[in-house]
């Protein structure tokens, strides 16, 4: 044999049939959102999943075994609004009372009355403030992005208003109230929403959701938002077990139903999803992470499988330190002890609950007392059935009227008591005292009090609810904020939208948090209306007397805001923008009509000085108190003092044009200064001359004028001679008046003396002849 012997290769047949040819399709490349947005959960194996998913589950399961006690009392307290009484009171007694008093949710709802007149004033919720530095781009920007947000609440979301007052009632009474910001990317607008707290499960001993470690929401989902969330790629298909299913609804959402008399126990279908805030280490399964570490992470999972649908990046994507960012605002009633803050069903709950029970007792022994209840013998035989009788009603029996008395033994039944009554009504006083005791201050105040001892109870009893007015001021404010950051990331960059008739518009970067705060309309020092109105009288009352320290436009501005008006800047004048400059008559006569002037380098200055002062000198100008023309003269006088003020500045700068140095610098303003003093100093000769002669005629006046006070003086004492001369004559006149008078009167008494003499005469003569007659009678 050779030693390079070919090797043939062995010759392999293949047979193939259509049954037995499998082709192997290409492989699908899958794309993995990589965005700063993205789910993360593609990205992870299935027992990291899984890891994560258990670990949720047990975090809510220790949240609910935490807060048991603490949902018993919401049960009892949705028992005691009263809402629905069927099953309540004795039950064991058929028609016993199973009214409740309504103590507890009459003060809910005055809260919650108060709180959204103050949340949601007439103009809306919003208002903005500057950051930093004010300029009029800024000011326009702000009003821009109060008037869209104001729009996007009253009418872009309309739900908004009735979302807020549910809360509101929710916080009065179980002390918690939750909301949630979103954006909805299919009408790219915010997406706010409440959050019953009996769906949400955070460590209670949490004094802050940004302090909480981790917090769950659990959310009922129809199989066509699961089916909607799938199919945009925000959640992983649905495992094999996690298939719709009934879906269960817990004690505190059960009870409410109840209360308002709906069955819960229909069957629902569709998923439990919880979504969990908290902290993850990736193990570097987050590429922005690739070292691992713990960060902040959104994760949407199964409550009762575990499985995980999304897992979401919850830091701004330009934060290096990586901070957890807030979609929830907590509205809290009374903070005590930790997250679940105190509501007035666990400040008078249990008064309530009292108040209840003595009155059930009332009525009760009322009925008692009315209709009697006992024991009867069985002997006794009625011609009907044992259904009570009617009103006028006589039924035949067949005993006799002495069978029929000891057939029957009522049970002892007393009225109504007294003490139980003054119990019940202490119980009620203390409960509103407590609770609201601005009305027993207006009903035990006297209308002929005086008005600042009222207005002072009326601030003391109000206390209690400023405090919380404060605290609902500042959670409105976190969410203001929060919605108008989702603006500021997610709104296009300009926006055109319709308020009433007016075509308004705002950009996206108005909303720059750094520039605009984006604030709550509601005043946290001011509660009611008529203090709001108050305090800007005030206001407007210090201005007007100190008018040279007060921006007068400014404090006007705020008192129409205060009342309520609308478009105040069409009521006011904006002195800038309509200020008139021209010449000196025209401004003239648009001062005297009330309209601002305003003086300006170019003009005439000496000649605006000279027509100005002349009106004001004019004698048809004195001495009227005319308010108008008050007002045109203080135009006036400010205009020719701004016209001083601008012909020293334009003698200035002229005079540095000459020298050829610039007017910005100071030492030539020194120098142009200098030489304006030794201008004025040295007038010219004509002008000295005339300083001359006015005073020599000074001079000559008042010589003239003293010698006119010599001969006055001279002419004052001829006369006071006269005087004197003329007094003495009128004296001796007098005096023989009052001689004349005094003979007269002398001469009347002597007559009189004369009269009497004779009368007492004739009186004897007569009594002598009466006496003669006595003593003599005829025969």
């Amino acid at each position: 044999m050779s030693d390079n012997l070919e090797t043939e290769e062995p010759v392999m047949e293949f047979e193939f049939s259509e049954e037995s040819l499998e082709v192997i399709p290409d492989v699908e490349e899958i794309e993995v959102d990589m965005s700063f947005g993205a789910n993360l959960a593609p990205l992870l194996e299935d027992n990291v999943l899984r890891d994560i998913g258990s670990a949720r589950q047990d975090a809510l399961q220790n949240f609910k075994n935490g807060r048991q006690e603490w949902e018993e009392k919401i049960k009892l307290g949705v028992q005691w609004l009263g809402l629905n009484t069927d099953g309540a009171g004795n039950a064991d007694v058929e028609g016993a009372c199973t009214a409740v008093h309504p103590l507890l949710i009459e003060n809910v709802v005055k809260f919650q009355a108060k709180a959204i007149q103050e949340l949601w004033p007439a103009k809306g919720p919003v208002r903005t403030k500057i950051r930093g530095y004010v300029d009029v781009p800024r000011e326009q920007a702000a009003a821009r992005v109060r008037t869209y947000m104001n729009y996007q609440l009253t009418e872009q979301i309309p739900g908004f208003y009735n979302d807020l007052e549910r809360n509101l009632f929710r916080v009065g009474f179980m002390g918690v109230g939750i909301r949630k910001v979103g954006w909805n990317g299919v009408t790219d607008v915010p997406d706010p929403t409440i959050v019953y707290v009996e769906n949400f499960y955070t460590d209670p001993a949490s004094a802050h959701l940004r302090d909480a470690e981790e917090y769950i929401e659990i959310m009922e989902l129809s199989v066509r938002k699961m089916d909607n969330l799938v199919a945009s790629g925000t959640f992983l298909p649905a495992a094999e077990n996690d298939e719709e299913e009934t879906l269960d609804t817990n004690e505190i959402t059960d009870a409410i139903a109840k209360a308002q008399g709906f069955d819960m126990s229909l069957e629902r279908k569709g998923y439990s999803v919880g979504e969990s805030h908290c902290y993850l280490d990736m193990n570097g399964d987050d590429p922005l992470l690739p070292d691992g570490g713990y960060a902040p992470y959104i994760v949407h999972f199964n409550s009762k499988t575990g499985s995980v649908y999304s897992i979401k990046r919850n830091w701004r994507e330009a934060d290096p330190a990586r901070q957890k960012r807030q979609w929830y605002t907590v509205d809290q009633f009374i903070p005590a002890f930790g997250f679940y803050a105190l509501g007035y069903v666990h400040l008078i709950g249990d008064l309530a609950a009292s108040t209840t029970a003595a009155l059930r007792a009332l009525v009760d022994a009322g009925q008692y007392a009315n209709w009697q209840a006992g024991f009867k013998s069985q002997d006794a035989k009625f011609s009907d059935t044992d259904t009570p009788l009617g009103f006028g009603e006589w039924r035949d029996v067949n005993l006799s009227p002495e069978e029929l008395s000891k057939a029957f033994f009522p049970l002892p039944a007393k009225e109504p008591s007294q003490t139980l009554f003054n119990l019940m009504k202490f119980m009620v006083d203390s409960g509103q005292k407590f609770a609201d005791a601005t009305d027993e201050v207006a009903q035990n105040s006297t209308n002929y009090g005086p008005v600042g001892t009222t207005l002072a109870l009326l601030e003391a009893s109000q206390r209690f609810y400023s405090s919380i007015h404060k605290r609902l001021h500042h959670s409105q404010g976190e969410f203001l904020k929060q919605i108008g950051e989702l603006n500021y990331e997610n709104l296009p960059d300009l926006v055109n939208f319709v308020v009433g008739s007016e075509n308004e518009y705002v950009r996206r970067e108005d909303f720059d948090p750094m520039a605009v705060d984006v604030i709550p309309a509601s005043d946290p020092n001011a509660l009611t209306e008529s203090q709001r109105v108050a305090k800007a009288q005030i206001e407007l009352q210090t201005a007007q007397q100190f008018p040279q320290l007060h921006d007068i436009r400014e404090v006007l501005r705020r008192f129409y805001f205060a009342m309520g008006t609308e478009n105040v800047d069409k009521i006011l004048i904006d002195p800038e923008a309509k200020a008139i400059s021209a010449d000196p008559l025209t401004e003239v006569q648009a001062a005297m009509s009330g309209k601002p002037i305003k003086a300006q380098l170019g003009q005439n200055h000496a000649a605006h000085i000279a027509v100005k002062t002349a009106f004001l000198q004019a004698p048809q100008m004195q001495g009227t108190n005319d308010p108008t023309i008050a007002v045109g003269q203080q135009l006036l006088s400010a205009n020719i003092a701004e016209h001083k003020v601008l012909m020293f500045i334009a003698q200035a700068m002229q005079m540095a044009q000459q020298m050829g140095m610039p007017i910005e610098d100071e030492n030539v303003q020194a120098q142009i200064a200098t030489q304006l003093v030794q201008i004025s100093a040295q007038s010219n000769p004509q002008q000295q001359q005339a300083n001359i002669e006015q005073q020599m005629m000074q001079l000559q006046a008042a010589e003239l004028e003293m010698a006119g006070q010599r001969i006055q003086s001279q002419d004052t004492r001829e006369a006071a001679k006269i005087a004197l001369k003329n007094r003495e004559l009128d004296l001796k006149e007098t005096g023989m008046l009052l001689d004349a008078q005094q003979k007269q009167k002398q001469n009347q008494i002597a007559a009189s003396g004369k009269i009497l003499d004779n009368s007492a005469k004739l009186a004897d003569i007569q009594a002598k002849q009466l006496a003669e007659r006595a003593n003599n009678p005829p025969t």
